[in-house]
């Protein structure tokens, strides 16, 4: 296989998992696994750390996660990565593309689009042995405001009023926030470029992206608490 169909192939099945992930109707995603560090929780940029998921069904759920697994990590005011850990759900691997001083929300996916929750805590990326990890920087025709724009604590069901323009619509909001089972996910109408979101997990770090409807790009709001 030529590079460039090789790189493109792998373009395609990560653009796949964002598919299966973000583009379902409003708050459709579901856990059906958990998953935890192998070992230290410290993230060296372009360092590669051991993480595994548990298998078992969850209370109450038939479901299992099925293979090949895949970590989203979500860069606070920045951008996100998707890469393939594996398939052996005791011995996954993940490199830290993300730069020492950046911060991050993680969630593991399976093959099914189905989560294994979001981490609880926003990780530090620390200086590593390496720097040349990192994909390609990409130009983004999308930008996302917050109002009021100095907004930093969200009360328990005060509203998040998001703004977003450039791209292509319909455009697709998601919610991230830590420890929580799920992300939570809204597509707009094809009209729309403001989405209000009623807060419903105080406490939480939370950050907001946006995708738009042909480059699957996406832009981060800054952590709320």
């Amino acid at each position: 296989m030529p590079p460039t169909a090789h790189i493109h192939s792998r373009q395609w099945r990560l653009a796949l998992i964002w598919m299966l992930l973000y583009t379902t109707p409003a708050f459709s995603q579901n856990q059906t696994f958990t998953w935890y560090f192998a070992g230290s929780t410290t993230l060296p940029e372009c360092g590669t750390i051991g993480i595994i998921v548990d298998t078992s069904p969850l209370p109450n759920s038939t479901q299992v996660a099925r293979p090949p697994y895949y970590m989203l990590a979500y860069e606070v005011s920045g951008i996100a990565t998707v890469s393939n850990i594996g398939s052996d759900s005791d011995e996954l691997s993940w490199t830290i593309k993300h730069a020492s001083g950046t911060q991050l929300l993680l969630q593991v996916a399976d093959s099914l689009g189905n989560t294994g929750g979001v981490g609880p805590a926003v990780y530090n990326v620390t200086v590593g042995g390496a720097t040349n990890c990192h994909p390609s920087t990409e130009t983004t025709p999308i930008t996302l405001a917050i109002e009021p724009p100095n907004l930093t604590v969200l009360q328990s069901c005060g509203p998040l009023v998001l703004d977003i323009n450039g791209g292509t619509a319909p455009y697709t909001v998601s919610l991230v926030a830590t420890n929580s089972p799920t992300v939570k996910n809204a597509t707009l109408l094809d009209t729309e470029n403001r989405y209000t979101w009623i807060n419903q997990s105080p406490g939480t770090n939370l950050i907001a992206t946006v995708s738009d409807a042909s480059v699957r790009v996406y832009t981060f709001v800054r952590c709320l608490r």
